[in-house]
């Protein structure tokens, strides 16, 4: 309700969706988050620091990034 109350939304998402997912959260050996953001937020929920998994999404750019183009072969004309 907050995040939605800061860009000036009406928070609409059932109330028996949100259970289900604290009844999820609270039943599960593990939880994969990503990022700090939603850890701090687990946190502050009561939900234990045993439980949670950071798991960032995206990808360390030091090691993907484009190919370097090779010349093209001509075509015939």
């Amino acid at each position: 309700k907050e995040e939605y109350s800061l860009e000036e939304q009406k928070f609409k998402f059932p109330k028996k969706h949100i259970i289900t997912e604290l009844e999820n959260y609270n039943s599960a050996d593990y939880i994969s988050i990503p990022s700090k953001f939603v850890y701090n937020t687990f946190i502050k929920k009561d939900i234990s620091k045993q439980k949670l998994f950071l798991n960032p999404y995206g990808a360390d750019l030091s090691k993907f990034y484009p190919k370097k183009n090779k010349s093209q072969p001509k075509t015939g004309t």
